[in-house]
């Protein structure tokens, strides 16, 4: 990738051979140049100066280990206790309902809208990357050093968060929504909810639907403080990879990211209850902690190796 950028080659394709100021693609070209010695002239001269981009992140995401890297980063993002609340609050208040293939579609939808706000928002920001790749270039050496600092912060605030949380001491944890948004979602999901449970019937599914929509992509909005902190690392790593990847991998980020939700509200759903959910989330609230701090861990230490 760093040679294609210092040569302005557009082609990932192989073989490529990059000779001097020139570069030869392909099997045909490649044997021409050198049985007519343009090679050989041209090797006389240096190359160009290839430099990797200083607002890469994470190293190479274009391969499988950076592919696993990005599954397991929306993975883990996906099992955000702040994403994992809001669903369990609303499917609760919808627990009851006479027609559970109707709080199914419901769920759905709501987890649905979860992805596409996601979606739409990774995009904005690859596309406001891909705009001025060439600033973040130049100021890539500052943006390490806000990665840096930024990454250590989290970290600390995770790691706390599990000594805290195995010492079932929840009401200490730092990283999580303020109060004053976790009030505010809640009263937004009691409102949309009376909406929904004021519907008789399928003959108000639509507007159900509807409702439920507009109340995931509000609340993934307003949730972006917790679930945001992953998401965004990720974001300014696959920005260098190219854009049509770039969106590839966005798009099975997202994927993950909806997959916790979706088990979960299946077995809410089927059992009636989110008492056992809220239990078992509870339970294992130290471990998803302790493994969201060593994410943060490994970039922080990631990027002061960079910068050593």
């Amino acid at each position: 990738a760093a040679f294609n950028s210092t040569y302005q080659r557009n082609d990932d394709g192989v073989p490529a051979l990059f000779v001097g100021d020139s570069f030869f693609e392909g099997y045909v070209e490649i044997t021409k140049a050198i049985d007519d010695g343009t090679i050989l002239a041209l090797s006389e001269n240096p190359i160009l100066e290839v430099t990797v981009e200083e607002g890469q992140a994470f190293g190479d995401l274009s391969g499988f280990i950076g592919f696993l890297i990005v599954l397991g980063a929306g993975l883990l993002d996906g099992f955000n206790p702040c994403a994992i609340a809001l669903l369990l609050l609303f499917i609760g208040l919808l627990v009851n309902a006479k027609d559970k293939k109707i709080l199914m579609m419901v769920s759905i939808t709501y987890i649905s809208a979860l992805f596409f706000s996601y979606f739409l928002i990774g995009t904005f920001f690859l596309s406001v990357f891909d705009k001025f790749a060439d600033q973040i270039s130049v100021i890539g050496v500052i943006i390490n050093w806000f990665v840096l600092i930024l990454c250590f912060i989290l970290f600390s605030l995770n790691f706390y968060d599990f000594l805290q949380a195995r010492n079932e001491k929840y009401g200490k944890i730092k990283n999580q929504l303020p109060k004053f948004v976790q009030k505010y979602n809640k009263k937004i999901v009691k409102a949309f909810t009376d909406v929904i449970n004021s519907e008789d019937g399928k003959g108000g599914l639509f507007v159900v639907l509807g409702v439920t929509f507009l109340l995931g992509i509000t609340l993934s909005i307003t949730e972006l403080v917790c679930t945001g902190q992953i998401y965004f690392g990720i974001l300014y790593g696959i920005h260098t990879v190219g854009s049509g990847y770039a969106y590839f991998l966005l798009l099975f980020y997202n994927l993950m990211f909806v997959l916790p939700l979706i088990v979960i509200a299946v077995l809410a759903i089927r059992l009636k209850s989110v008492v056992m959910i809220s239990n078992w989330i509870r339970e294992h609230l130290a471990t998803i902690k302790l493994f969201t701090a060593f994410f943060f861990l490994a970039i922080f230490i990631f990027f002061l190796i960079r910068l050593i």
